[in-house]
């Protein structure tokens, strides 16, 4: 089962051990301190002293090899940043018991399970196979099972995402995941899209402004200004003059 906060701890490196000692000496300068425990975590920013993140390597190595042998007997907790660092800013914002907290997304894999799922979702052209620690052998000894159990934080804090979500989320923030939306089909994609599928047409039922939306802002008039939808309460203090551009934040009706 996933390691809760209350379980011993058995460090298998010089590495846990440094981090269990953090921790008793925490608690030992302050009764009331606050101590969050992260896992496998990865983020934008990337990690200097590594070069980056498993993300990022195994992406990298996957596009020059096109082939990655990862351990499949280690199972941890795959954590982004950011959510680590929501939590975070909650807690100082709204407070909360003092103790130890597991700050982790939810869920656990395997680092062959993660690679596998980031090459996925990235689009790279790469299999990935599983190996075992002995055939990967590294210097630092390492845990076969630290996923943690994040039911304390997420019942002080919500529920945190799965570790997909968060994933997905980074990839496309890093512009390795392309966000589609209904903007992206302009009149000239559309017009491709009757040449490439002469058969395909919308459904009757609904706008074409569905494919073609209109811009989110328009030139107003006299006209158009006794006709605009009723605007927020904090822009009544703006007319609109003859002539001027106004962004719109809300759909706009056909007139």
């Amino acid at each position: 089962r996933p390691l809760r906060e209350g379980d011993p701890t058995a460090p298998v490196n010089v590495y846990g051990a440094s981090k269990a000692m953090g921790e008793a000496l925490a608690r030992l300068a302050c009764e009331d301190a606050v101590i969050l425990r992260v896992a496998s975590l990865f983020g934008t920013a990337g990690a200097s002293g590594k070069g980056g993140n498993f993300v990022e390597t195994m992406i990298r190595v996957g596009r020059e090899k096109g082939s990655l042998r990862v351990v499949d007997d280690q199972a941890m907790s795959p954590t982004a940043t950011a959510d680590v660092a929501r939590v975070l800013l909650r807690m100082l914002a709204e407070g909360c018991a003092p103790g130890l907290y597991h700050v982790v997304n939810d869920g656990s894999a395997t680092w062959f399970e993660f690679a596998r799922e980031i090459v996925r979702l990235a689009g790279v052209e790469a299999a990935v196979t599983p190996c075992s620690s002995e055939e990967y052998p590294t210097r630092a000894a390492r845990p076969r099972y630290s996923v943690l159990d994040n039911a304390k934080v997420s019942a002080a804090f919500g529920a945190m995402p799965p570790w997909q979500d968060a994933l997905d989320r980074y990839l496309r923030a890093k512009g390795y995941r392309r966000v589609w939306s209904r903007t992206c089909l302009s009149a000239f994609s559309f017009r491709r899209l009757r040449v490439l599928l002469p058969d395909f047409s919308p459904p009757e039922q609904e706008s074409s402004d569905r494919f073609m939306p209109r811009p989110p802002w328009r030139t107003c008039n006299s006209e158009s200004a006794n006709t605009r939808p009723s605007r927020p309460d904090s822009s009544k203090s703006l007319p609109a003059k003859p002539g001027t551009v106004r962004p719109a934040f809300f759909p706009l009706s056909r007139e």
